[in-house]
């Protein structure tokens, strides 16, 4: 992707304009195909794999492409892991590797160099701050 943009000079353009508008409808199926053989054959170590490329490309993906449609990508992603979609039929399924492969996919995802930790704790107390603000701010 980023050789393409290069390539082509749209490296300056804003990211929603960077790929033509069907490349998502193509990234989505993508995604969607991936998820029903991560779901078919979770078992193997080469669906592992599989799914941690998946997830890999799609953090990158928040570098280059408009990150709406990212999200709309983890969205296809994790949709089948929700206690009220359909999941690809066939089979029973192993839901404790299911999980940890959901998990592995959200970690890589959140290990992305912009992501902003939000929900962190704070070692303190409820009620005491440790937080001041200085000159500088």
């Amino acid at each position: 992707m980023a050789q393409h943009l290069v390539h082509e000079n749209k490296m300056i353009k804003l990211r929603g304009s960077r790929f033509p508008s069907d490349y998502g409808i193509v990234l989505e199926n993508l995604v969607k195909i991936t998820v029903v053989h991560v779901w078919k054959d979770h078992k193997t170590t080469r669906t592992k794999n599989a799914n941690r490329r998946l997830a890999h490309f799609v953090k990158d993906c928040f570098t280059y492409m408009d990150r709406g449609k990212v999200f709309l990508l983890i969205n296809r992603y994790l949709g089948p892991y929700s206690f009220e979609a359909e999941r690809p039929a066939g089979q029973a399924y192993d839901f404790a590797v299911l999980s940890e492969f959901k998990f592995e996919f959200i970690e890589i995802i959140c290990s992305h160099e912009h992501f902003v930790q939000l929900n962190l704790p704070f070692a303190s107390k409820p009620g005491e701050s440790n937080l001041n603000l200085t000159d500088e701010f």
